[in-house]
Order: structure tokens, then sequence, then C-alpha cells
């Protein structure tokens, strides 16, 4: 890995790149003319989309009422493969991890 860094590194040097001029290419957003679904993070179009059971329901609305008629609802959950960013979440899975959980007790104090 250390190897990588440095060609990358001795790359730069050589073509005269800057930390500035590298700042600036990664913090612009492109602006795709296709209509592909893309990921905000990374822009890629690397997509896994899952239908899943629509399960988190706040109060007691249809989903719960088909479920108990052992009719099931299904929604979409789009997750990039490049980068792993959840685009939906319809039953709010991606907030039970650690570190979301860690990060949420010190943003409340």
């Amino acid at each position: 890995m250390k190897e990588t860094q440095s060609e990358i590194n001795e790359f730069l040097i050589e073509n005269h790149i800057t930390d500035s001029e590298i700042e600036k290419i990664t913090s612009e957003k492109l602006n795709y003319k296709d209509k592909i679904l893309r990921c905000p993070r990374c822009q890629s179009g690397k997509l896994r989309i899952e239908k899943v059971e629509w399960t988190d329901t706040d109060e007691f609305d249809f989903p719960m009422l088909d479920g108990l008629m052992g009719k099931a609802r299904y929604k979409d959950k789009v997750i990039c493969n490049v980068c792993g960013y959840w685009l939906t979440d319809p039953n709010n899975e991606k907030g039970f991890s650690m570190w979301n959980t860690i990060k949420k007790l010190f943003k409340k104090n």
C-alpha cells in the first residue's frame, strides 16, 4: 500500500499537480446528462436494488393491515455498490450500526 501511495505522489510531483488542484477536482460534482440513477456521494451508476418487505411503519396503516391479511408490501432498497451509500432504506435498517449509535450520542451532548 505504501508503494502505491509513493507511486501516486511521484506522479503528482512529475505532473506538477498541487493539493489545491486535487481538492478542486475532487470537490466538483459531475453533471451527467443521462437519466441513470446515480449515487449522490460518488456519482456511480452501479447500484444494487433489492425488493424488501416493508415493515417499518410508525402508525396503524395499510402495510400493517396487509401484513395481517397475509399480503406483503414491497419497497426498493437501493445501495451503491462502489461506496456503500444507502440511497433508500424503507425499513431504516442502516441506522442500527454501532458507529451510528456512537455518533448520535456525541451529537446530543
